[in-house]
């Protein structure tokens, strides 16, 4: 697990094999060696155990604000504050994921905000993780690719038909 202060810390975990009365400890630890094979041949990477709100306090704030205008900072710091630190805010980066971003969404949908404050969540978000991806806490950024489809009767189109006026030479 990548650390806080991005250093490398491995945990131990227990796997359960089989039953000791059907299983000897030669097939266990051969198992055992195939799954171990199997995860190193993926070649995993730490995960990032560093609280998103951290993160977000003290690297995404600080190196965000020289890289975007004050108007599109302050619109991140509401949506931030507003809908997503109050529900991520605790979560480790390494666990957010798509799942949990479009149930957020969908939550946001469903006390009737309208959808450009849902696809302002999700630009927030996506920026936010985008910067953890580049900085090698994440694989991947969870937010790309959702879309959001606007609700709601769209106005109806009303055509005015302008008058065609013919004009006719009396001889």
């Amino acid at each position: 697990m990548l650390q806080a202060d991005g250093s490398v810390k491995r945990i131990q975990r227990s796997e359960t094999v089989g039953l000791v009365r059907n299983i000897t400890r030669q097939i266990a630890r051969s198992v055992l060696n195939q799954r171990l094979e199997a995860e190193n041949h993926n070649q995993r990477r730490p995960q990032a155990i560093r609280p998103f709100a951290e993160f977000v306090r003290e690297e995404w704030r600080p190196n965000a604000a020289l890289a975007v205008k004050k108007s599109t900072m302050k619109f991140y710091n509401f949506q931030l504050e507003k809908h997503i630190l109050p529900v991520f805010g605790s979560c480790s980066l390494s666990e957010v994921n798509r799942a949990q971003i479009e149930s957020l969404l969908s939550r946001l949908r469903q006390k009737g905000h309208a959808s450009g404050t849902l696809r302002g969540v999700r630009t927030t978000f996506s920026t936010v993780l985008q910067s953890a991806v580049d900085r090698g806490y994440l694989d991947g950024n969870a937010a790309h690719g959702i879309r959001i489809r606007t609700t709601g009767v769209k106005p109806e189109l009303v055509s005015i038909r302008q008058p065609r006026y013919e004009c006719s030479l009396s001889s």
